[in-house]
């Protein structure tokens, strides 16, 4: 695990999501869509470094109780995410995690359903 990162990285990000205490629009009849959403701008700013050269990491290993006590947030605040962001030697055409065997790409055909979830082939798409 490259926890290194955290301390050589030249900027960290905490991202937090706080629930409104109004009613929002989309929120009524799913209310982790605040969340979610904090989660694709996350995804957005991965993308967006990605296509600048800078690398960004995920940190999923700490305690979010731990880091919100460190960072004075307010009780409310939900973290969402710890970002380790900046310049990388280089990036790897395959992720880490398959590259050194920790685990293995799952197969597109075991991920994609059609019409229903099944445990076997997918279903052709019928009309």
């Amino acid at each position: 695990m490259k926890l290194e990162g955290i301390r050589e990285a030249p900027v960290n990000i905490a991202v937090f999501y706080t629930p409104s205490n109004t009613s929002v629009l989309g929120q009524n009849s799913m209310p982790e869509t605040g969340e979610y959403s904090v989660a694709c701008a996350i995804q957005n700013i991965w993308l967006m470094a990605r296509v600048m050269n800078i690398g960004v990491g995920w940190v999923s290993i700490l305690n979010p109780d731990t880091v919100k006590s460190i960072l004075r947030s307010p009780p409310e605040h939900k973290l969402i995410g710890y970002l380790c962001v900046g310049y990388v030697n280089e990036f790897y055409d395959r992720p880490e995690l398959e590259t050194l065997g920790w685990q293995s790409r799952k197969p597109l055909e075991d991920m994609v359903h059609y019409d229903e979830f099944t445990d076997g082939p997918p279903s052709v798409m019928t009309n």
